[in-house]
């Protein structure tokens, strides 16, 4: 599998412009010289994981946002991974699966009104 370098750098340059964070202070986050972060940014380099997972603590975003174009790209690949999961599970567990879902998103709400 190919990883498309150059889209998860400019994601996270986009990512980076969005917050109005410059280059030095992610760079300085992450570890990194601000001209490697230039050329994460740019695609000719290629970031550890180690220091990508840095980028995107710093910059409060979730993976599929690096990685994928949308998360629209990225909602058919989930669905298709839970459907496989969820396969062989019976009523009953498909009833908790839901209670919890349901709690997660009121706990997620919970939590926006409290940021804000």
């Amino acid at each position: 599998m190919k990883i498309d370098m150059t889209g998860i750098g400019r994601r996270i340059k986009q990512a980076r412009e969005r917050k109005g964070i410059r280059q030095e202070a992610l760079a300085e986050a992450a570890g990194i010289s601000q001209n490697h972060l230039s050329h994460i940014e740019n695609a000719k380099s290629s970031p550890s994981l180690e220091v990508l997972g840095k980028i995107m603590v710093y910059l409060e975003v979730q993976p599929n946002e690096i990685f994928c174009e949308t998360v629209g790209t990225a909602v058919p690949y989930l669905w298709d991974e839970a459907g496989k999961k969820l396969g062989d599970v019976g009523m009953e567990d498909l009833l908790r699966i839901n209670e919890v879902v349901e709690l997660a998103k009121l706990l997620k709400r919970r939590m926006e009104d409290t940021s804000e």
